[in-house]
């Protein structure tokens, strides 16, 4: 079907128009053809309109879910950043946590340290205490034992018989057990 356009007017023949009286015939068809046309392109445009119409909508609800996805943009965006706040948040308490550990343990490891080195002091005192009364014991003991052989050797007259001196150095014996006696039972009681 031909549009209406001047290429459509130019091929009409017009010949009849030119004279005075035209063939009634003649202009019922052409006025027909043009009626036809022009329902045709009103048709057409009507369509063309509807096609518009439902482009438009189309385009609208394109345009609503371009907002709806941008919005959804920066509600995830700001949740993203509210997101990365917390887990700053929570890293920042998890490190002033580790810190507040990491400071409790040095202050409990120097305690342990200063406990220690106290317990040290303590039994190297003792142990001084114990050396220095075993030494002054034992000297003590040496100093009777050298006495009562000083004793022994002037007590010995020349008219001792080696009975008399027989007797004499085991009452000495017997005194020395008895002093190793005292100091094993000293020992006991210094070590239980």
């Amino acid at each position: 079907m031909a549009t209406l356009d001047r290429y459509y007017f130019n091929s009409l023949n017009l010949e009849p128009i030119k004279r005075k009286y035209y063939d009634m015939s003649q202009v019922d068809s052409i006025l027909l053809d043009v009626r036809q046309k022009a329902e045709a392109l009103n048709k057409e445009n009507e369509e063309l309109k509807a096609s518009v119409k439902a482009k438009e909508l189309e385009l609208n609800e394109l345009r609503e879910k371009v907002r709806e996805a941008e919005s959804r943009k920066a509600e995830l965006s700001d949740a993203i950043i509210s997101a990365k706040s917390t887990c700053q948040g929570i890293v920042d308490k998890a490190n002033a946590k580790a810190d507040e550990i990491l400071s409790e343990a040095m202050e409990e490891k120097q305690e342990m340290e200063e406990r220690a080195r106290r317990r040290q002091e303590y039994a190297v005192e003792k142990i001084g205490e114990i050396y220095t009364r075993m030494k002054d014991s034992h000297t003590a003991q040496i100093e009777e034992l050298n006495l009562m052989f000083q004793q022994f050797l002037c007590g010995l007259e020349d008219e001792d018989t080696p009975t008399d001196l027989s007797r004499k150095v085991g009452r000495i014996a017997k005194e020395v057990r008895e002093i190793d006696g005292l100091d094993k039972a000293e020992d006991e009681q210094n070590n239980g």
